[in-house]
């Protein structure tokens, strides 16, 4: 009997030595692949992020603090720029957030392509955060806007995922970061500091600089400092001409917030982006004939005093035609001279401007008059109901002259240009004896004779005795420099990013 308890006790012993391991590693298994959450529902949650039609998600992923990184995409016509965005579990949270896509905090999505957008989500009121595997289940809301028509939208859509990484969010540069700088270095040597904002003039030699520039000049941003460098941010800018990597002398307008103190340097950085960056809210634009479409990419109200290129078939807010036939917009502004009862035919830019610390630029042409008809092609300083006050860039028998008219008379200075029929840059103000003028950036020329600054100014186009007409492609408002004179500036060395 005994013996028999011993082969018992024996075989329980042999049956735990053989199997007693197969336990252990089926032990070690479960332990492992619940580390790797593999038996964790909530890896097995459906993922999915749907958006409103002509847009989608081609993947997101979601960090443990709660930021969520979206790859958008968009099936329209046109390029927009995604302005506002909100992810929160409750469906009508309003609080609403700017990507965070620094420097400019905004995301342009050309048309039929896709952008990456960083933001954040909410569980109400609270930063979403949970460690790896935490499911979300929550409601996106993108604000954007079109690039080409300044429509403005909204697309709602929703996201079920779960937290599978840790992100770093970009400090500075556009949404991708930039790869290449230049260090721009813009002295004011003046007695007098800058207005601010103040628009400095640059030109740039392109060609320089062509392997790091896209061949429309459409990868090129301005900065406070150097990309990277945390509080970067970015700095409007506008393309006048030579929107080329070939080009030698590309003119461009950087708007600088806080101006140029008197006898001091700031300097300011020219960023080469690995993405497209124009736009019409910045940070870089163009004129609108430099675009594909006309004012496509033109942001030049983002980066001038005033500013307007007549896009559409409306005459654009605080301007008047008189008569009302006078003018015709059609992507710019044609002043028509006919026979009528005002003998005359004017465009008025009804809103006040200071021609003492103010310049306006205009672009545009007419076509050559007789010895008979006169047009004033520039901004006419007028002052009403009676009296008025000129000093315009004006045109007769043949000539471009600066002419002055006050109550007790009237006087031409020649500016020595006469080609008609072509377009030209023509800018003008007032001096501290005379008014001023330039055709093309050229000398400065001034006319001291019936000189008079009125407080209130308006801005006139307009045409007398059936003349020609005067075409005006686009017109802003800058800030003067200091005595007159633009401050220079001084490129640095070429360096890498990061």
């Amino acid at each position: 009997m005994k013996e028999q308890s011993r082969f018992r006790l024996q075989s329980a012993m042999e049956y735990l030595m053989t199997y007693g391991w197969a336990i252990v590693i089926i032990v070690l298994v479960i332990v492992v692949f619940y580390a790797l959450g593999f038996l964790n529902a909530n890896t097995y949650a459906t993922q999915s992020c749907t958006l409103q039609a002509g847009f989608g998600c081609i993947g997101s992923v979601l960090s443990q603090s709660g930021v969520l990184v979206l790859n958008l995409e968009q099936g329209t016509q046109d390029p927009i720029n995604v302005t506002g965005v909100s992810c929160n579990e409750q469906q009508d949270a309003t609080a609403l957030q700017a990507p965070i896509n620094p420097p400019s905090n905004q995301v342009e999505v050309l048309a039929g392509a896709n952008a990456t957008i960083y933001l954040e989500c909410y569980d109400q009121n609270n930063l979403f955060s949970g460690p790896i595997g935490t499911p979300f289940r929550g409601y996106l809301t993108i604000y954007y806007k079109n690039n080409v028509n300044g429509f403005t939208g909204v697309i709602k859509g929703q996201l079920s995922t779960v937290v599978s990484s840790n992100i770093s969010l970009p400090t500075s540069g556009n949404q991708l970061s930039a790869t290449y700088y230049v260090p721009i270095t813009i002295t004011n040597s003046q007695d007098a500091g800058t207005p601010d904002p103040f628009q400095q003039e640059l030109t740039i030699d392109s060609a320089a600089y062509g392997n790091y520039i896209s061949s429309g000049w459409s990868n090129v941003e301005f900065s406070t400092d150097v990309p990277g460098t945390l509080g970067n941010t970015y700095l409007n800018a506008w393309v006048e001409s030579g929107a080329s990597n070939t080009a030698t002398n590309t003119v461009v307008w950087v708007n600088l917030p806080n101006g140029i103190g008197a006898g001091n340097s700031i300097t300011i950085y020219m960023d080469f982006v690995t993405n497209n960056v124009l736009s019409i809210a910045g940070p870089t634009g163009e004129a609108p004939t430099l675009s594909t479409f006309y004012g496509q990419y033109d942001d030049g109200a983002q980066v001038f005093n005033y500013y307007t290129n007549f896009k559409g078939t409306s005459l654009p807010a605080n301007w008047e035609a008189v008569p009302s036939t006078a003018v015709v917009i059609n992507d710019g502004m044609t002043v028509e001279n006919y026979p009528n009862t005002y003998n005359w035919d004017m465009a008025i830019y009804v809103d006040s401007y200071n021609p003492e610390t103010e310049i306006v630029d205009f672009y545009g042409d007419i076509s050559a008059a007789g010895a008979l008809n006169q047009q004033f092609i520039g901004p006419t300083r007028y002052i009403p109901p009676s009296t008025s006050v000129f000093q315009t860039i004006s045109q007769a028998s043949g000539s471009y002259s600066l002419y002055n008219l006050d109550p007790s008379g009237a006087s031409n200075v020649n500016l020595g240009v006469s080609s008609f029929n072509a377009p030209e840059l023509f800018s003008v103000w007032a001096g501290a004896t005379g008014s001023m003028a330039m055709v093309n950036y050229g000398p400065q020329i001034s006319n001291t004779n019936d000189f008079k600054v009125e407080p209130t100014e308006y801005l006139d186009f307009y045409n007398i005795e059936n003349g020609p007409t005067t075409f005006v492609q686009w017109l802003r408002i800058r800030a003067m420099p200091p005595g007159g004179i633009m401050p220079s500036f001084t490129p640095g060395a070429l360096s890498k990013a990061g």
